[in-house]
Protein backbone atom coordinates (compact mmCIF):
# COMPACT_ATOMS: atom_id res chain seq x y z
CA UNK A 1 0.00 0.00 0.00
CA UNK A 2 2.23 2.55 -1.06
CA UNK A 3 1.50 6.25 -0.88
CA UNK A 4 2.03 9.24 -3.49
CA UNK A 5 5.73 9.60 -2.65
CA UNK A 6 5.77 13.19 -1.83
CA UNK A 7 7.45 12.10 1.48
CA UNK A 8 10.60 9.40 1.39
CA UNK A 9 9.70 8.20 4.85
CA UNK A 10 7.23 8.21 7.54
CA UNK A 11 8.48 7.41 11.35
CA UNK A 12 5.60 6.18 13.43
CA UNK A 13 7.35 6.16 17.18
CA UNK A 14 4.97 3.55 18.80
CA UNK A 15 7.95 2.23 21.46
CA UNK A 16 6.08 3.27 24.74
CA UNK A 17 4.89 1.10 27.72
CA UNK A 18 1.37 2.23 27.09
CA UNK A 19 1.17 2.83 31.33
CA UNK A 20 -1.47 5.50 31.83
CA UNK A 21 -3.42 3.51 29.40
CA UNK A 22 -3.77 0.33 32.04
CA UNK A 23 -4.93 -2.07 32.17
CA UNK A 24 -6.17 -2.15 28.89
CA UNK A 25 -2.12 -2.34 27.87
CA UNK A 26 -1.71 -4.78 30.59
CA UNK A 27 -2.77 -7.30 27.13
CA UNK A 28 -2.97 -5.20 24.37
CA UNK A 29 -0.10 -2.47 22.83
CA UNK A 30 -1.83 0.97 23.22
CA UNK A 31 -1.17 1.33 19.06
CA UNK A 32 -2.87 -1.89 18.60
CA UNK A 33 -6.35 -0.72 20.42
CA UNK A 34 -9.27 -1.23 17.99
CA UNK A 35 -11.14 1.53 16.34
CA UNK A 36 -14.41 2.07 14.85
CA UNK A 37 -14.22 1.30 11.20
CA UNK A 38 -12.37 -1.88 11.35
CA UNK A 39 -9.22 0.01 11.75
CA UNK A 40 -6.62 -0.15 14.74
CA UNK A 41 -5.05 3.23 16.17
CA UNK A 42 -1.84 2.41 14.42
CA UNK A 43 -3.46 0.76 11.21
CA UNK A 44 -5.06 3.99 10.35
CA UNK A 45 -2.16 6.30 11.09
CA UNK A 46 -0.17 4.25 8.71
CA UNK A 47 -2.85 4.17 5.99
CA UNK A 48 -2.78 7.79 6.47
CA UNK A 49 0.88 8.83 6.33
CA UNK A 50 0.98 6.01 3.46
CA UNK A 51 -0.37 8.55 1.13
CA UNK A 52 2.59 10.57 1.60
CA UNK A 53 5.54 8.52 2.38
CA UNK A 54 6.69 5.49 0.37
CA UNK A 55 8.34 3.39 3.71
CA UNK A 56 6.92 4.00 7.33
CA UNK A 57 9.05 2.91 9.93
CA UNK A 58 7.54 1.68 12.74
CA UNK A 59 9.12 1.98 16.20
CA UNK A 60 7.84 -0.94 18.68
CA UNK A 61 8.37 -2.10 22.39
CA UNK A 62 10.80 -4.17 23.53
CA UNK A 63 9.78 -8.01 22.00
CA UNK A 64 7.12 -6.63 20.54
CA UNK A 65 8.58 -6.79 16.83
CA UNK A 66 6.36 -10.12 15.62
CA UNK A 67 3.19 -8.89 17.09
CA UNK A 68 3.34 -5.70 15.97
CA UNK A 69 4.12 -7.70 11.94
CA UNK A 70 1.25 -9.73 12.46
CA UNK A 71 -1.43 -7.19 13.60
CA UNK A 72 -0.13 -4.78 10.36
CA UNK A 73 0.21 -7.71 7.95
CA UNK A 74 -3.52 -8.40 8.92
CA UNK A 75 -4.41 -5.08 7.14
CA UNK A 76 -2.50 -5.53 4.02
CA UNK A 77 0.23 -3.33 4.51
CA UNK A 78 3.37 -3.78 1.72
CA UNK A 79 5.22 -0.67 2.59
CA UNK A 80 6.43 -0.91 6.57
CA UNK A 81 8.93 -1.69 8.34
CA UNK A 82 8.84 -2.46 11.78
CA UNK A 83 12.03 -1.71 14.61
CA UNK A 84 12.53 -2.67 17.85
CA UNK A 85 13.32 -0.43 20.19
CA UNK A 86 16.77 -0.71 22.53
CA UNK A 87 18.11 0.54 25.08
CA UNK A 88 20.37 3.25 25.10
CA UNK A 89 23.59 3.47 26.96
CA UNK A 90 23.27 7.05 28.19
CA UNK A 91 19.48 5.50 29.95
CA UNK A 92 17.83 8.46 27.90
CA UNK A 93 14.23 7.75 26.24
CA UNK A 94 11.79 9.93 24.74
CA UNK A 95 10.83 10.91 21.35
CA UNK A 96 14.25 12.53 20.68
CA UNK A 97 15.82 8.95 21.26
CA UNK A 98 12.92 7.25 18.71
CA UNK A 99 13.73 9.27 16.02
CA UNK A 100 17.32 9.05 16.40
CA UNK A 101 17.26 5.32 16.70
CA UNK A 102 14.55 5.31 13.67
CA UNK A 103 17.38 7.35 11.10
CA UNK A 104 19.97 4.56 12.20
CA UNK A 105 18.41 1.89 10.22
CA UNK A 106 16.72 4.40 7.17
CA UNK A 107 18.64 5.16 4.18
CA UNK A 108 19.65 8.36 3.03
CA UNK A 109 16.63 10.21 2.41
CA UNK A 110 15.87 14.05 1.62
CA UNK A 111 12.39 14.54 3.69
CA UNK A 112 10.98 12.44 6.52
CA UNK A 113 7.40 12.89 8.67
CA UNK A 114 7.16 11.90 11.94
CA UNK A 115 4.50 11.20 14.52
CA UNK A 116 3.45 9.63 17.06
CA UNK A 117 1.81 6.02 17.31
CA UNK A 118 -1.08 6.89 19.88
CA UNK A 119 -2.18 10.01 18.12
CA UNK A 120 -5.56 9.79 16.35
CA UNK A 121 -6.03 12.14 13.29
CA UNK A 122 -8.86 13.37 10.86
CA UNK A 123 -7.83 12.87 7.15
CA UNK A 124 -8.46 16.28 6.99
CA UNK A 125 -4.67 16.64 8.63
CA UNK A 126 -3.21 14.13 6.07
CA UNK A 127 -4.98 16.76 3.35
CA UNK A 128 -3.32 19.94 4.88
CA UNK A 129 0.22 17.61 4.70
CA UNK A 130 -0.21 16.47 1.22
CA UNK A 131 -0.53 20.51 0.10
CA UNK A 132 2.60 21.44 2.41
CA UNK A 133 4.41 18.53 0.83
CA UNK A 134 3.28 19.49 -2.68
CA UNK A 135 4.52 22.93 -2.18
CA UNK A 136 8.04 21.79 -1.00
CA UNK A 137 7.88 23.27 2.00
CA UNK A 138 8.50 22.45 5.69
CA UNK A 139 6.26 22.50 8.48
CA UNK A 140 4.74 20.77 11.71
CA UNK A 141 0.58 20.63 13.17
CA UNK A 142 -0.38 23.04 15.62
CA UNK A 143 -4.02 23.76 16.83
CA UNK A 144 -5.53 26.31 19.35
CA UNK A 145 -6.67 25.25 22.96
CA UNK A 146 -7.46 27.14 26.00
CA UNK A 147 -6.61 23.90 28.01
CA UNK A 148 -2.85 22.95 27.76
CA UNK A 149 -1.77 23.07 31.70
CA UNK A 150 0.89 21.47 31.72
CA UNK A 151 0.51 18.76 29.28
CA UNK A 152 1.05 20.18 25.62
CA UNK A 153 3.87 21.85 23.87
CA UNK A 154 3.32 25.29 22.86
CA UNK A 155 4.39 26.77 19.61
CA UNK A 156 5.59 30.69 19.06
CA UNK A 157 5.18 31.32 15.87
CA UNK A 158 5.71 35.17 14.06
CA UNK A 159 2.14 34.39 11.88
CA UNK A 160 2.83 31.09 9.81
CA UNK A 161 6.24 31.02 10.63
CA UNK A 162 7.47 28.67 13.46
CA UNK A 163 9.96 30.51 16.09
CA UNK A 164 10.80 27.54 18.54
CA UNK A 165 8.83 24.78 21.05
CA UNK A 166 8.70 25.78 24.20
CA UNK A 167 7.94 22.00 26.18
CA UNK A 168 4.75 21.99 28.90
CA UNK A 169 5.10 25.29 29.99
CA UNK A 170 1.98 25.72 31.81
CA UNK A 171 1.37 28.71 30.39
CA UNK A 172 -2.73 30.26 30.67
CA UNK A 173 -4.69 30.71 28.27
CA UNK A 174 -5.40 30.45 24.89
CA UNK A 175 -1.97 29.07 23.09
CA UNK A 176 -1.57 27.22 19.98
CA UNK A 177 -0.27 23.34 20.86
CA UNK A 178 2.08 21.30 19.36
CA UNK A 179 0.24 18.11 17.65
CA UNK A 180 3.63 16.42 17.43
CA UNK A 181 3.36 16.05 13.81
CA UNK A 182 6.79 17.34 11.82
CA UNK A 183 7.17 16.94 7.94
CA UNK A 184 11.29 17.66 8.09
CA UNK A 185 14.20 17.82 5.94
CA UNK A 186 16.09 14.65 7.16
CA UNK A 187 19.80 16.22 7.05
CA UNK A 188 18.68 18.60 9.72
CA UNK A 189 16.92 16.04 11.42
CA UNK A 190 19.48 13.49 11.98
CA UNK A 191 22.46 16.01 12.88
CA UNK A 192 19.79 17.96 15.05
CA UNK A 193 18.88 14.58 17.18
CA UNK A 194 22.26 13.93 17.64
CA UNK A 195 23.14 17.35 19.26
CA UNK A 196 20.34 17.35 21.87
CA UNK A 197 20.87 16.21 25.67
CA UNK A 198 19.13 14.72 28.23
CA UNK A 199 16.06 17.24 29.28
CA UNK A 200 15.18 17.73 33.49
CA UNK A 201 12.75 14.78 32.69
CA UNK A 202 15.08 12.48 31.96
CA UNK A 203 14.34 11.84 28.75
CA UNK A 204 15.96 12.75 25.08
CA UNK A 205 12.77 15.52 24.26
CA UNK A 206 12.15 16.00 20.16
CA UNK A 207 10.75 19.34 20.20
CA UNK A 208 14.71 19.78 21.03
CA UNK A 209 15.69 18.66 17.73
CA UNK A 210 12.62 20.70 16.29
CA UNK A 211 14.01 23.65 17.48
CA UNK A 212 17.47 23.34 15.74
CA UNK A 213 16.30 22.39 12.56
CA UNK A 214 13.95 25.52 12.62
CA UNK A 215 17.19 27.36 13.72
CA UNK A 216 19.19 25.86 10.55
CA UNK A 217 16.17 26.57 8.28
CA UNK A 218 16.71 30.04 9.31
CA UNK A 219 20.08 30.76 8.90
CA UNK A 220 19.37 29.16 5.35
CA UNK A 221 16.93 31.72 4.23
CA UNK A 222 14.17 29.20 5.24
CA UNK A 223 10.94 28.57 7.35
CA UNK A 224 8.90 25.91 9.38
CA UNK A 225 5.61 26.72 8.01
CA UNK A 226 2.83 26.14 11.17
CA UNK A 227 -0.14 24.25 10.13
CA UNK A 228 -3.15 25.29 12.10
CA UNK A 229 -5.85 22.47 12.12
CA UNK A 230 -9.22 22.42 14.54
CA UNK A 231 -8.76 20.33 18.25
CA UNK A 232 -11.36 18.28 17.60
CA UNK A 233 -9.55 16.79 14.75
CA UNK A 234 -6.92 15.24 16.87
CA UNK A 235 -5.88 13.71 20.25
CA UNK A 236 -3.21 12.06 21.43
CA UNK A 237 -4.69 8.82 23.54
CA UNK A 238 -2.99 9.04 26.68
CA UNK A 239 -4.89 7.56 29.79
CA UNK A 240 -7.16 5.30 29.38
CA UNK A 241 -10.14 7.64 29.12
CA UNK A 242 -8.87 9.37 25.98
CA UNK A 243 -9.42 5.53 24.21
CA UNK A 244 -13.18 6.25 25.11
CA UNK A 245 -12.92 9.86 23.72
CA UNK A 246 -10.88 9.11 20.57
CA UNK A 247 -13.52 5.90 19.80
CA UNK A 248 -16.54 8.29 20.45
CA UNK A 249 -14.51 10.97 17.58
CA UNK A 250 -13.34 8.47 15.03
CA UNK A 251 -17.50 7.56 15.13
CA UNK A 252 -18.41 11.11 14.27
CA UNK A 253 -15.92 10.93 10.96
CA UNK A 254 -17.31 8.04 10.04
CA UNK A 255 -20.83 9.29 10.48
CA UNK A 256 -19.40 12.41 8.52
CA UNK A 257 -18.24 10.30 6.10
CA UNK A 258 -21.72 8.69 5.38
CA UNK A 259 -20.89 5.54 7.48
CA UNK A 260 -23.51 2.84 7.17
CA UNK A 261 -25.28 -0.07 8.75
CA UNK A 262 -24.93 -3.39 6.78
CA UNK A 263 -26.09 -5.88 8.70
CA UNK A 264 -29.85 -7.24 9.98
CA UNK A 265 -31.94 -4.98 12.15
CA UNK A 266 -35.07 -6.62 13.24
CA UNK A 267 -38.52 -4.27 12.02
CA UNK A 268 -39.66 -3.93 15.09
CA UNK A 269 -36.02 -2.37 16.37
CA UNK A 270 -36.46 1.76 16.66
CA UNK A 271 -33.87 3.30 15.20
CA UNK A 272 -32.49 7.10 15.71
CA UNK A 273 -29.76 8.18 14.08
CA UNK A 274 -26.90 6.59 12.15
CA UNK A 275 -26.10 3.05 13.08
CA UNK A 276 -22.42 1.97 11.35
CA UNK A 277 -21.35 -1.22 11.11
CA UNK A 278 -21.26 -4.39 9.01
CA UNK A 279 -22.77 -8.12 9.43
CA UNK A 280 -24.10 -7.58 12.97
CA UNK A 281 -27.65 -8.58 14.15
CA UNK A 282 -29.98 -6.88 16.10
CA UNK A 283 -33.12 -8.45 17.39
CA UNK A 284 -36.38 -6.37 18.42
CA UNK A 285 -37.89 -4.92 20.24
CA UNK A 286 -34.54 -3.05 21.09
CA UNK A 287 -33.69 0.40 21.28
CA UNK A 288 -30.86 2.06 19.15
CA UNK A 289 -30.05 5.84 19.27
CA UNK A 290 -27.25 6.78 17.12
CA UNK A 291 -24.72 7.41 16.60
CA UNK A 292 -23.65 3.39 17.25
CA UNK A 293 -20.56 1.29 15.98
CA UNK A 294 -22.01 -2.73 15.83
CA UNK A 295 -19.11 -5.13 14.80
CA UNK A 296 -18.86 -8.02 12.69
CA UNK A 297 -20.95 -11.02 14.11
CA UNK A 298 -21.69 -8.33 16.87
CA UNK A 299 -25.36 -9.86 18.29
CA UNK A 300 -28.00 -7.68 19.96
CA UNK A 301 -31.24 -8.12 21.36
CA UNK A 302 -34.05 -8.77 22.23
CA UNK A 303 -35.12 -5.57 24.51
CA UNK A 304 -31.45 -4.44 24.56
CA UNK A 305 -31.34 -0.29 24.62
CA UNK A 306 -27.97 1.30 22.96
CA UNK A 307 -27.66 4.72 23.87
CA UNK A 308 -25.65 7.80 22.23
CA UNK A 309 -21.90 6.34 21.08
CA UNK A 310 -22.23 2.79 21.81
CA UNK A 311 -19.36 0.83 20.05
CA UNK A 312 -19.64 -3.02 20.15
CA UNK A 313 -16.61 -4.74 18.30
CA UNK A 314 -16.77 -8.07 16.47
CA UNK A 315 -18.44 -11.28 18.23
CA UNK A 316 -20.12 -8.89 21.13
CA UNK A 317 -23.06 -10.49 22.70
CA UNK A 318 -25.36 -7.84 24.71
CA UNK A 319 -28.82 -9.27 25.40
CA UNK A 320 -32.57 -8.93 26.93
CA UNK A 321 -32.80 -5.62 29.66
CA UNK A 322 -29.10 -4.49 29.15
CA UNK A 323 -28.84 -0.54 28.59
CA UNK A 324 -25.53 0.52 27.04
CA UNK A 325 -24.39 4.29 27.19
CA UNK A 326 -21.49 6.33 25.71
CA UNK A 327 -19.21 2.67 25.93
CA UNK A 328 -17.01 0.94 24.05
CA UNK A 329 -17.57 -3.44 24.47
CA UNK A 330 -14.17 -5.43 23.10
CA UNK A 331 -14.37 -8.21 21.18
CA UNK A 332 -15.99 -11.34 22.49
CA UNK A 333 -17.15 -9.44 25.51
CA UNK A 334 -20.93 -10.80 26.59
CA UNK A 335 -23.50 -9.06 28.95
CA UNK A 336 -26.58 -10.92 28.21
CA UNK A 337 -28.79 -9.68 30.59
CA UNK A 338 -30.11 -6.61 32.89
CA UNK A 339 -26.68 -4.42 33.40
CA UNK A 340 -26.16 -0.89 32.93
CA UNK A 341 -23.18 0.00 31.77
CA UNK A 342 -22.36 4.05 31.17
CA UNK A 343 -19.37 5.79 29.84
CA UNK A 344 -16.88 2.77 30.26
CA UNK A 345 -14.32 0.81 28.65
CA UNK A 346 -14.75 -3.00 28.86
CA UNK A 347 -11.63 -5.24 27.94
CA UNK A 348 -11.96 -8.48 25.16
CA UNK A 349 -13.46 -11.57 26.52
CA UNK A 350 -15.40 -10.39 29.58
CA UNK A 351 -18.44 -11.70 31.07
CA UNK A 352 -20.98 -9.00 32.71
CA UNK A 353 -22.95 -10.67 34.83
CA UNK A 354 -26.94 -9.76 35.61
CA UNK A 355 -27.56 -7.01 37.50
CA UNK A 356 -24.08 -5.26 36.96
CA UNK A 357 -24.30 -1.72 36.86
CA UNK A 358 -21.29 0.84 35.70
CA UNK A 359 -21.93 3.95 37.79
CA UNK A 360 -21.05 6.99 35.25
CA UNK A 361 -22.30 9.97 37.92
CA UNK A 362 -20.97 11.38 41.40
CA UNK A 363 -23.30 12.49 43.73
CA UNK A 364 -22.10 16.18 43.68
CA UNK A 365 -21.75 16.28 39.96
CA UNK A 366 -17.88 16.51 40.03
CA UNK A 367 -15.70 15.60 37.37
CA UNK A 368 -14.24 12.01 37.40
CA UNK A 369 -11.17 11.32 39.26
CA UNK A 370 -9.34 8.02 37.88
CA UNK A 371 -5.75 6.59 38.64
CA UNK A 372 -3.54 6.89 34.90
CA UNK A 373 0.29 6.19 35.68
CA UNK A 374 0.35 5.91 39.18
CA UNK A 375 -1.34 9.01 40.33
CA UNK A 376 -4.55 10.19 40.60
CA UNK A 377 -5.77 12.61 37.99
CA UNK A 378 -8.74 14.98 37.06
CA UNK A 379 -10.09 13.53 33.70
CA UNK A 380 -12.24 16.60 33.60
CA UNK A 381 -15.24 14.92 32.89
CA UNK A 382 -18.39 14.61 34.90
CA UNK A 383 -19.65 11.73 33.17
CA UNK A 384 -17.03 9.03 33.11
CA UNK A 385 -17.88 4.89 34.18
CA UNK A 386 -14.73 2.58 34.66
CA UNK A 387 -12.25 0.44 32.80
CA UNK A 388 -11.83 -3.43 33.05
CA UNK A 389 -9.05 -5.21 31.24
CA UNK A 390 -9.21 -8.25 29.48
CA UNK A 391 -11.07 -11.60 30.65
CA UNK A 392 -12.77 -10.14 33.83
CA UNK A 393 -15.88 -11.34 35.02
CA UNK A 394 -17.90 -9.25 37.34
CA UNK A 395 -20.32 -11.26 40.01
CA UNK A 396 -24.18 -10.54 39.60
CA UNK A 397 -25.48 -7.54 41.08
CA UNK A 398 -22.27 -5.98 41.32
CA UNK A 399 -21.71 -2.07 40.77
CA UNK A 400 -18.80 -0.34 39.35
CA UNK A 401 -17.87 3.34 40.64
CA UNK A 402 -16.75 6.12 38.60
CA UNK A 403 -13.15 5.46 37.54
CA UNK A 404 -12.63 2.65 38.87
CA UNK A 405 -9.82 0.33 37.08
CA UNK A 406 -10.09 -3.71 36.95
CA UNK A 407 -6.87 -5.31 35.77
CA UNK A 408 -7.11 -8.08 33.11
CA UNK A 409 -8.37 -11.61 34.70
CA UNK A 410 -9.49 -10.33 37.73
CA UNK A 411 -13.38 -11.73 38.87
CA UNK A 412 -15.78 -9.67 41.11
CA UNK A 413 -17.66 -11.35 43.87
CA UNK A 414 -21.55 -11.07 43.22
CA UNK A 415 -22.95 -7.92 45.77
CA UNK A 416 -19.30 -6.38 45.73
CA UNK A 417 -19.25 -2.20 45.44
CA UNK A 418 -15.71 -1.46 43.68
CA UNK A 419 -14.19 1.13 44.05
CA UNK A 420 -10.41 2.73 42.94
CA UNK A 421 -8.00 0.24 41.15
CA UNK A 422 -8.27 -4.11 41.24
CA UNK A 423 -5.46 -5.22 40.28
CA UNK A 424 -4.61 -8.18 37.68
CA UNK A 425 -5.52 -11.56 38.39
CA UNK A 426 -7.25 -11.07 41.68
CA UNK A 427 -10.33 -11.50 43.30
CA UNK A 428 -12.34 -8.64 44.50
CA UNK A 429 -14.59 -9.84 47.60
CA UNK A 430 -17.31 -7.60 48.95
CA UNK A 431 -15.84 -6.83 52.16
CA UNK A 432 -12.89 -4.86 49.34
CA UNK A 433 -10.43 -7.61 50.48
CA UNK A 434 -8.22 -8.16 47.31
CA UNK A 435 -7.42 -12.01 47.18
CA UNK A 436 -4.52 -13.21 44.29
CA UNK A 437 -6.02 -15.57 41.88
CA UNK A 438 -2.96 -15.96 39.56
CA UNK A 439 -3.16 -19.77 40.22
CA UNK A 440 -6.64 -19.93 39.72
CA UNK A 441 -6.35 -17.69 36.05
CA UNK A 442 -3.08 -19.16 35.60
CA UNK A 443 -4.25 -19.79 31.42
CA UNK A 444 -5.52 -15.70 31.61
CA UNK A 445 -2.61 -14.64 33.45
CA UNK A 446 -0.10 -16.17 31.38
CA UNK A 447 -0.33 -13.08 28.52
CA UNK A 448 -0.44 -10.04 31.21
CA UNK A 449 2.39 -7.82 30.95
CA UNK A 450 4.38 -6.07 33.77
CA UNK A 451 3.34 -8.11 37.54
CA UNK A 452 -0.14 -7.54 39.28
CA UNK A 453 0.86 -4.28 40.84
CA UNK A 454 2.04 -2.49 37.42
CA UNK A 455 0.56 1.08 36.61
CA UNK A 456 -1.67 0.98 39.98
CA UNK A 457 -2.24 4.10 42.38
CA UNK A 458 -2.57 1.71 45.38
CA UNK A 459 0.08 -1.47 45.25
CA UNK A 460 -1.16 -4.59 46.53
CA UNK A 461 0.28 -6.41 49.10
Amino acid sequence: MGGIALVDAALVLAGGRGERAWPLTATIYKPLLQLPGNESILSRLVRQVSRLAKRVYVLVPPGATEEFKKHLDSYGFTNVVVVEQQPYENGGYGSGAAVRQLLEVVPDIDSVLIVHGDTVIHDSVIDDLVKLAENREWGLVGFRTNRNGKRYGVIVADGSRVKRIVEKPGWSGEVVANAAIYLLPARLVREAVMNIGISERGEIEFPDAVNLVAKRLEDEGKWLRLLLIREEHRIDVGPWWEYLLASRMVLDWLVESGCRAEGNIAYNVIVKGVVCGEGFEVEGPSVLEGPIWLGRNARVGPFTHLRKYTILYDDVQVGAFVEIKGSVLMERTVARHHAYIGDSVVGPRSNIAAGTVFANLRHDNATVRSCAGGRVRNTGLRKLGAVLGEGVKTGVNSSIMPGARIGPCSWIEPGAVVRGDVPSCSFYRRDGEIVDIREAVANCCRGVRGGRGYGLCTKPE
